[in-house]
């Protein structure tokens, strides 16, 4: 339902911003979401992240920098 949205990239921000909100958003899952807060953390923090290349290539996602 989301792969071919043109909004997909900008909703995922927002879900990302706001870990209150519960559902799926742009075709990922609370849980996904979690993860994909915590690798952008450790990134910023200089840590090596495979994960978030990870969750971008298993979702389809050009921008596997998250």
């Amino acid at each position: 339902m989301c792969g071919d949205c043109p909004v997909r990239p900008s909703c995922l921000e927002e879900a990302l911003a706001d870990p209150s909100l519960d559902g799926i958003w742009a075709g990922v899952a609370p849980k996904e979401r979690s993860r994909i807060r915590t690798a952008r953390a450790r990134r910023r923090q200089g840590m090596s992240d495979r994960l978030a290349v990870l969750v971008a290539a298993a979702n389809g996602w050009e921008d596997t920098t998250l």
